[in-house]
């Protein structure tokens, strides 16, 4: 779920860390 939540948040504002860890959380999904 914490997952689920952080990409929620990246949708709505994407930081520089968010564009980097991208791929991180894709694999994850």
């Amino acid at each position: 779920m914490l997952q689920t939540d952080k990409l929620h948040h990246t949708r709505d504002r994407q930081t520089p860390e968010d564009i980097r860890n991208a791929p991180l959380r894709i694999a994850f999904a």
